[in-house]
Parts: structure tokens; sequence; C-alpha cells
């Protein structure tokens, strides 16, 4: 018994259809139907796929792609609200069957997903944001999943959803400990992470304590990110604050000196007068 193979590259209803057509999606398809009309008999179905998913790990993210295409391709215009709550519904009960909490579920089928299929990987990630966003956002290991398996070309197609609408996958208020720990990772997945924050017009202010951690021989992907976002203001007594309050060695630390220069450029009376403030209160 085995699934789809690839997503196919077109979207048209009878394409998925098509694909969704072997002996594991019509067991699926059961589930779904047995979600709709919140019948009472689903539980043995359910205790069946628990089973399925011991010899097939994929089955989560089949369980995903399944889900779309059947919300995507049904007849009935059904509301959109409605369809994504049974959509949720089916899911976290699956989740419940095979005794994992949904967070760590979402994980472990994106791993699988983005190791055999990142076509797929990609067409799911924006429904994952939006139905499980308690689950999804600024979720650290969610996001270096997808990251760590994409090219510049599907970056650039999660910056067009998110321009678009399509996809929101931070909250500015939680920001930081994933910004952390992003230091850590591969300087390409740092790389599309700050292409990312930059698509979701994630504003300085919420950047900025982060500068004092960084190390400019360590970090200079998040410097560099940080940098290019200073650009794009104008001084003002909290950034200078920021800036100075960073723990300047003796490695060629030019970050600082960068943004001050480039800053006078255009408004040396103002960062006179800001550093001069600044120095006067310590």
């Amino acid at each position: 018994m085995s699934g789809a193979s690839s997503c196919p590259r077109s979207r048209r209803r009878e394409t998925l259809l098509e694909s969704v057509r072997s002996p594991l999606f019509v067991v699926l398809k059961a589930l779904y139907g047995l979600g709709k009309q919140d019948e009472a008999g689903k539980e043995p179905l359910y205790r069946l796929v628990a089973e399925l998913y011991r010899d097939l790990p994929s089955l989560g993210y089949l369980i995903l792609y399944f889900l779309k295409v059947q919300i995507r391709t049904e007849n009935k215009r059904e509301d959109h609200t409605k369809a994504s709550a049974l959509k949720i519904g089916v899911y976290k009960d699956f989740c419940q069957s095979i005794e994992k909490k949904i967070d760590i579920c979402i994980f472990d089928d994106l791993y699988a997903c983005h190791v055999s299929d990142t076509k797929l990987m990609m067409w799911i990630v924006p429904d994952l944001y939006r139905d499980f966003k308690q689950q999804t956002l600024n979720n650290a290991q969610i996001l270096r999943v997808i990251i760590s398996a994409i090219d510049s070309r599907q970056l650039q197609t999660l910056v067009g959803k998110v321009l678009q609408g399509h996809l929101v996958m931070f909250k500015p208020e939680s920001l930081q400990p994933l910004l952390k720990t992003s230091l850590s990772w591969e300087s390409i997945e740092q790389f599309f992470l700050w292409q990312l924050v930059n698509a979701h017009d994630i504003s300085i202010d919420t950047v900025l304590p982060l500068v004092t951690e960084l190390d400019y021989e360590r970090h200079s992907e998040a410097l560099t990110a940080v940098t290019l976002m200073l650009k794009q203001e104008k001084p003002n007594a909290d950034y200078v604050k920021y800036l100075f309050s960073r723990d300047i060695c003796d490695n060629g630390d030019l970050f600082v000196f960068t943004i001050i220069k480039y800053w006078c450029d255009e408004y040396i009376d103002k960062v006179a007068e800001l550093i001069s403030s600044l120095l006067s209160t310590r």
C-alpha cells in the first residue's frame, strides 16, 4: 500500500484527484468522510491508520496532502472556516491516534516530507502555518526543516506567498528566541531565514535587542541583516543606545562604526546629538 510518489506539477482538479486514487487514499477518504459526518465509528479506522504509520512514516504528510487535495477539489462550495476546521480535526485525531503532540507530528511529517519530496512539502507548508498557528509560528525546529530543504527558487516562492498574504511564519512579539536559536544554523539557512524575516516587514525594534549578543566574527549573517535593516532607518536614541551597548572586542568589529558612518552622511548633527546625550548619562 503506497501513497503519492510526488506532488503533481499541475494543480488542475483532474490531476489532483488522480494523485489520490491509490488504496491508501481510499482509507484516508473514508476517514475524512467519518470526520465530516461526525460519526462515532472512526476509532477503528484511526487504529488502522496508526498501525499503517508504523510501517509507512510518510503517512503523516500524505494525510496533510490528501486533506488539501480533498478540500480543494470538492464539488460543493463549503464555508472555508468549516472546511479548515474539518481538515484540522482529522489531522489532530491522527496525531492523537499515534500518541504524539501536534507540534511533534508536524515536525516529524515535514522532516519525512523534506527528505523525499520538497515540492510536496512546499505545497502543504502554507496550510500548516494557517491551520496550526499555535504550533508553527516562530517554531525554530519546524522552520529549520523547511529552509534546510529548499533552494533559492523555492525561497522566492515562499517570499512571494508572504507578500501575497498567503503565508505568515512569524509573530513579532516572540521572535527573539527563534533568532537566537538560528545563530547556530548553517550560513545558508540563516540567510534564508533573514530573507523571510524581511519579507514579513518585521520592525527593526523587534530585532535590535539581538545586537548585544552578536559576535562580529561568528554571527556575520545576522549582523549583515541587521545592518541592512538599520540602513533604512533614521537614527534615534534607542538605536544608538543598543549600538553602544555592544561589547566591542579587539577583533576588527566594524558593525557600530559602519552604521554610525552611514548615518553621519545624512544626519551628522542628529547623530552627534544622540551620542553626546548618551555619553552624558554614563
